[in-house]
């Protein structure tokens, strides 16, 4: 699983040359893959008192668009994704390059349980004292049952970073319930999970995510 990157000047709109081959970057296990896995990727080089934002538009007509940026990193694609992902234009370059950091490994899972905690207020829809909430996620990261930890191939009681997506959920705290709402806006997270059994909370959770997890949208 992984994307190529071909580095384009962004004034000539020609690739990058070196040792006579175009520059071309591979990223394994990331997340742009997982919300646009038929995209195209280019990496556009900008360049310091010189690029216009002129230069930057002139691709359109090339089916490209700028929509993420990262220090002097642009990320070019042929679909639309920013706005599908963070509900201000801002977003796409203060978390963008969240979604071209590679990671060790990708598993996609469904159905899980997840409760999420106001990192600020401990507020978790009744589950648990909203002090005994605020503990769990004190630290601004997460907790992830041993189970779930133990299935993803992870080293046991080792807590690990990660970048996540989610593309669907109910809300809701009665799983069984088929009149919840299905909510299908994506949201982009990363942080920290620590393992921890999570079985005896509420009715049983895979998943307990702080609010500080959740990047690029001001509203839920």
């Amino acid at each position: 699983m992984a994307i190529y990157l071909e580095h384009f000047c962004t004034k000539t709109g020609k690739p990058i040359i070196a040792n006579g081959e175009p520059i071309i970057e591979k990223i394994e296990y990331c997340l742009a893959e997982y919300f646009a896995p038929n995209a195209t990727f280019k990496l556009g080089v900008v360049y310091q008192g010189l690029t216009t934002e002129d230069d930057l538009k002139q691709f359109t007509s090339q089916g490209l668009s700028l929509e993420f940026a990262a220090d002097r990193r642009f990320y070019f694609m042929d679909e639309g994704l920013r706005e599908k992902l963070f509900d201000q234009a801002h977003f796409g370059a203060a978390y963008g390059s969240n979604l071209f950091t590679p990671c060790k490994s990708f598993s996609e899972r469904e159905n899980l349980r997840v409760l999420v905690v106001d990192a600020n207020t401990g507020e978790n829809g009744g589950v648990m004292p909203n002090s005994d909430a605020i503990a769990l996620v004190g630290d601004g990261d997460g907790k992830i049952d041993v189970r779930l930890h133990t299935s993803l191939g992870n080293q046991e009681a080792t807590p690990f970073q990660t970048r996540f997506g989610i593309k669907e959920r109910y809300a809701g705290l009665d799983v069984d319930d088929e009149n919840q709402p299905l909510i299908k806006t994506w949201q982009l997270g990363k942080g920290t999970f620590a393992p921890r059994d999570l079985s005896e909370i509420g009715n049983g959770y895979d998943l307990i995510i702080s609010t500080d997890q959740l990047k690029g949208r001001s509203v839920g």
